[in-house]
C-alpha cells in the first residue's frame, strides 16, 4: 500500500499566524485519503473569523478551543447553520483539542485587537508546489 500526502513541500513559508500548530506543510495520509476520494473537502477562513468562533463556541459551552481548534469551530458552526437554513438535518463530527489553558495570552491579544488577518499569496503556494520533485503517481 502506497500512502501520498498531499504537501506544498518544506520551503514553503505561510504567513505567521496565531496558530501555531498548523504550521505544517503536509496533510496526513490518512485525511489526505479522504480528501483525495471526496470523503471531505477543504475549507478557508481567516485567523480573526475562527477566533470570532472560538469565543462564540466559548460562551456556549464553556468551552475554549486551541487557536488551532478554532478553525475547525469556524467551519463547523458555518456547516451548522447552512443546514439550519436548508432545514437539513446531518452529523457533524470535529475534532478540538483541549490545551486552550497555554493560549489565554493569544485569546487576550485577540480581545485586545492585536490578532491581523495575513495574507495569502497563491503565487507563493504556486511556486512551492512546481519546486517539489516528482515522486512518482502510483
Amino acid at each position: 500500500m502506497v500512502l501520498k500526502i498531499y504537501t506544498v513541500g518544506h520551503g514553503f513559508v505561510p504567513p505567521s499566524i496565531r496558530a501555531g500548530g498548523m504550521g505544517y506543510h503536509g496533510i496526513s495520509p490518512l485525511v489526505s485519503a479522504l480528501y483525495r476520494e471526496m470523503q471531505i473537502e477543504a475549507k478557508v477562513c481567516t485567523q480573526r473569523q475562527a477566533f470570532e468562533a472560538a469565543v462564540a463556541f466559548a460562551r456556549a459551552e464553556g468551552l475554549v478551543p486551541s487557536p488551532e481548534s478554532s478553525y475547525a469551530v469556524k467551519v463547523v458552526a458555518d456547516e451548522a447553520l447552512a443546514c439550519k437554513e436548508k432545514n437539513e438535518r446531518k452529523n457533524i463530527l470535529f475534532v478540538m483539542n483541549g490545551n486552550s489553558n497555554l493560549d489565554v495570552a493569544t485569546f487576550k491579544e485577540f480581545f485586545e485587537g492585536a490578532v491581523e488577518d495575513q495574507q495569502f499569496a497563491e503565487e507563493q503556494v504556486q511556486a512551492a508546489l512546481e519546486r517539489l520533485p516528482n515522486v512518482g503517481t502510483s
